[in-house]
């Protein structure tokens, strides 16, 4: 359960890096919407991150209680 909440934050990451070099390959001028999703990703991997510390914490808590 621990390995894959890490696991998690790589997919996430991986799409997140797959999508942003999606938009850079579209266009050279900067784009409003290009920025908006972009930001959603970045969003998505804090979320991930968010998770997984949560996950990780909650183990080490009943772990060490």
């Amino acid at each position: 359960m621990l390995i894959s909440s890490l696991l998690l934050v790589v997919i996430v990451k991986l799409v997140n890096s797959a999508i942003e070099a999606v938009i850079n390959g579209v266009g050279d001028e900067p784009q409003q919407l290009s920025g908006g999703a972009k930001d959603l990703c970045a969003g998505a991997v804090f979320v991930a991150l968010i998770l997984a510390r949560a996950l990780w914490l909650s183990v080490i808590i009943d772990y060490l209680g």
